[in-house]
């Protein structure tokens, strides 16, 4: 296509590097996701039937740090309320920090204690009680399940039948898509936006329930 400091820019160059740019996205895209759906109480949902203890402890570790961090500035907060004086002496950053750090892990684990002591009272871990969090797995859940892995075996097995190809390095070559070779394309196009329609069908269904409301 054209120089730059001497050194060739091709169109193969430009594609590979669009297409590792999207690449990356959708893998940033995937753990945001999971922050985003997977929350604490769908995790000790999903782990607590198995391991009550292990997932909850496991679960209060992950939190530690951005609940770590909100407190940490609320205590900075009050302080530079209470003390509007900026102490520019490195001994006595130190001990203000000190000071913080001593607050935050009383605070942290005095709050760890009583939400112990609340599970122990609820008999968190036997058979009767497990969850915190109330779910209940419907028939709409389980039809999607059926949906999501049927097409996810349909494009597996077409894949060790050699029906289709995954090409790292990106080719430039005419897109041919007909017969049978539309049914996959359009098969894997539904099993990857799938969260993307179910949350389409829900914001539409929200919609129309509001506007519904407010005639009402």
């Amino acid at each position: 296509l054209f120089y730059f400091l001497y050194n060739p820019i091709t169109k193969e160059a430009m594609i590979y590097g669009i297409y590792n740019m999207f690449m990356l996205m959708s893998v940033m895209t995937a753990f945001i996701s999971f922050n985003a759906l997977i929350d604490s109480t769908r995790f000790l949902y999903l782990f607590s039937n198995v391991l009550p203890k292990t997932s909850f402890v496991f679960d209060m570790a992950l939190r530690y740090i951005p609940l770590f961090k909100k407190r940490a500035s609320d205590l900075s907060a009050v302080q530079n309320v209470n003390n509007k004086t900026n102490q520019k002496n490195i001994k006595d950053k130190i001990t203000k920090s000190g000071t913080y750090l001593k607050a935050l892990t009383a605070w942290t684990l005095e709050e760890g204690m009583d939400t112990a002591l609340s599970l122990k009272v609820k008999n968190y871990g036997t058979r009767k009680k497990v969850h915190y969090a109330r779910y209940r797995y419907t028939i709409r859940d389980i039809i999607l399940t059926v949906i999501f892995l049927s097409f996810s075996v349909f494009i597996y097995i077409n894949a060790f039948l050699g029906e289709t190809d995954f090409v790292f390095y990106p080719v430039t070559d005419r897109l041919e898509i007909k017969g049978y070779t539309l049914i996959i394309f359009l098969t894997m196009t539904v099993t990857i936006f799938f969260p993307f329609i179910l949350e389409g069908f829900t914001a539409i269904k929200r919609g129309c329930t509001k506007i519904w409301l407010q005639k009402h």
